[in-house]
């Protein structure tokens, strides 16, 4: 296992993940509870196996940015940012997803939002933000 393999194949499985909240308009809440918990805890697993591979190489650290471009020149350490970015992000549109249900704003509304928290994480969520202003709401 390599780290390439680990980006490519996590980062399909967050793709086939965020399709699927972008076409969850009618989808339940319980399966909505299901995705939300396994796909992230499924990216957690390469995150923690990147950090055990690459814990015996361990360089740089957080401490200043030239300590976190050091540790992000091993292969591992950045796979596993990346794996990171990959599951908290998710995890963010998803509960983006599942608030805008229950404050009703239009799933048409939502999928640009989402598409904006898979490519851009905190700029999805302050879209998300302004989007549940109570002047701001869209009717389904």
């Amino acid at each position: 296992m390599t780290p390439a393999f680990l980006f490519s194949a996590f980062s399909t499985i967050a793709m086939l993940g965020w399709l699927y909240l972008i076409a969850a308009a009618r989808w339940t809440p319980q399966t909505l509870s299901v995705v939300r918990l396994a796909l992230p805890l499924l990216i957690s697993v390469g995150y923690l196996i990147c950090l055990v591979r690459f814990s015996p190489d361990w360089q740089g650290g957080f401490s200043s940015i030239e300590q976190v471009r050091l540790l992000f020149a091993n292969d591992w350490a950045l796979t596993a940012g990346w794996v990171h970015y990959l599951a908290f992000d998710f995890f963010v549109g998803c509960w983006i997803l599942e608030k805008a249900k229950q404050s009703n704003l239009s799933h048409f509304l939502v999928i640009p939002i989402l598409l904006a928290t898979f490519m851009l994480g905190p700029i999805g969520f302050l879209l998300f933000s302004a989007a549940r202003r109570p002047d701001l709401k869209v009717a389904h």
